[in-house]
């Protein structure tokens, strides 16, 4: 017999961001709630609506069935209706953010007041009783389209690009031919990169010259990476993170409006070395030393290397986030070891076996990934947003990452299967219950540098953003291979 849930959530639009976050809240926490087919959120109250401990909705859904959601509250049901905030420009604010940050409160509240069970193994029998095939047939076609589609050379970029790259060396020969069609469509518009993020994606010219022999795309970045090696400060020799030594806020070098906006017009990143900075710059410098053979572009993947084992490895083998100098800036940030594992993961496609650089890389990996080990949530096989913080929230785009990795290194040979194969297990075991309609539950929302753990453990969770899809898929595809 099939166990009732406790929630009912009524909305006619499940994809509106409020409903998303909301619906992530309850994700993460594993709260047992109704979803009609191919787990679509309820469009109407149900007939047997009391029989629920709670009803979330939003104000469609109240409009259309006030009177009995008000006898319902009159009783022993509770109520929780999501209203949006109004007239906030997102131009103007991170509305996303304030979405996590109200969804979380109220979400939290209504689990407390109406004695909701929190990681209930009803949700978790329905989350993992879909198989990876499944996952795949939904995950696949949305990756493929917006491939063939995605402008820009920044961070999505690259997890996109890798992800259909993965997906052709898997045997699909039409992710091969999307990513030619993507790559080249974005290569109508290769703007200077003013941050580290518009940067990402440059390895995309490189891998488009190998398959089709097409010089213009490369030849572009070769020159706008070239002039971010003159332009940009550097800070303890490393490249810093945004704007030029000439131009600090971007004011007159604006390649693109959401980039300005986003990252440029500040320049208070110019004394910190980021982890981000092995995702953002590694791919793209590796590519180039491979496909150029000049030292420079190596040159810059040593210099990062070199920084991120000297002054990033804690004494417990986990990362510090940031630093300053020499001297740590920031927690060990979920996310913060995830951007360097996979800037190293992406650094390694473009570097032989017996290469130095190659050998160091998986040495870094290896010792983070065993630093990782002790701290796995033994009840849901995640990892928390501050990984070294029992009380910190579980978090999915850092434990995604690391099972990527983890998963890769076996394949690959880094990595000891008996060692790290059951944890693999768990984690994507605990990725699948947060997955929801081509999204997962619990990602945190993206930080700068920080002096202390309650900055990170302060940040807001909410529906992954659109790296999801990429990041899944990659990870699923390691998991077949197993």
């Amino acid at each position: 017999m099939t166990e009732h849930p406790e929630l009912a959530i009524v909305t006619q639009s499940p994809d509106d961001p409020i409903m998303v976050s909301l619906v992530s809240q309850f994700l993460e926490n594993e709260v047992f709630f109704e979803s009609g087919e191919n787990q679509n959120l309820l469009p109407s109250l149900p007939a047997d609506f009391n029989s629920y401990k709670a009803i979330a909705f939003d104000e469609p859904a109240f409009a259309a069935a006030r009177g009995q959601l008000i006898d319902y509250a009159s009783k022993d049901g509770f109520l929780l209706n999501m209203k949006p905030p109004r007239g906030v420009d997102p131009r103007d604010f991170n509305v996303v953010l304030m979405l996590d940050h109200l969804t979380f409160a109220q979400a939290h509240d209504l689990i407390l007041c109406a004695g909701l069970q929190r990681f209930h193994p009803g949700l978790r029998r329905v989350q993992l009783a879909r198989t990876d095939q499944q996952l795949l047939a939904e995950l696949k076609p949305r990756l493929l389209k917006s491939v063939s589609i995605w402008e820009g050379w920044h961070e999505f970029n690259l997890y996109y690009w890798k992800a259909a790259l993965r997906l052709a060396e898997a045997g699909h020969a039409d992710a091969r031919e999307a990513l030619i069609t993507g790559i080249r469509n974005a290569a109508k518009i290769i703007p200077s990169a003013l941050t580290i993020d518009y940067m990402s994606g440059y390895f995309g010219a490189v891998w488009l010259c190998d398959q089709t022999g097409e010089r213009g795309p490369l030849e572009r970045v070769i020159a706008n990476v070239d002039e971010v090696i003159v332009r940009r400060p550097r800070h303890m020799s490393l490249l810093t993170s945004c704007g030029f030594a000439d131009d600090p806020l971007g004011l007159k070098d604006k390649g693109n409006s959401l980039e300005a906006y986003y990252d440029s017009n500040w320049n208070t990143a110019r004394e910190i070395i980021w982890t981000e900075s092995m995702l953002m710059h590694g791919p793209t410098f590796a590519a180039l030393a491979r496909a150029t053979g000049d030292q420079k572009y190596r040159e810059e993947i040593e210099k990062l290397l070199s920084h991120l084992e000297r002054c990033h490895v804690r004494k417990d083998g986990l990362l510090w986030h940031c630093t300053r100098g020499d001297q740590p800036g920031g927690g060990a940030w979920t996310r913060g070891q995830s951007h360097a594992l996979q800037g190293l993961l992406y650094v390694l496609d473009e570097f032989q076996p017996r290469d130095p650089l190659y050998e160091r890389s998986v040495g870094l990996i290896r010792k983070v990934c065993r630093a990782l080990l002790p701290h796995q949530d033994p009840q849901t096989g995640m990892w928390r947003n501050v990984i070294n913080i029992p009380q910190a929230r579980l978090e999915s785009t850092g434990t995604m990452i690391f099972t990527l990795v983890c998963a890769r290194g076996i394949n690959q040979g880094w990595l000891d299967r008996k060692e790290f194969e059951p944890a693999v297990r768990r984690a994507w075991d605990g990725i699948k219950t947060r997955y929801w309609r081509g999204r997962v539950a619990g990602s945190c929302r993206g930080t700068a540098g920080a002096v202390d753990d309650a900055y990170y453990l302060a940040r807001p969770q909410g529906g992954s953003s659109g790296s999801t899809t990429a990041h899944l898929l990659m990870t699923l595809l390691e998991i077949q291979r197993l």
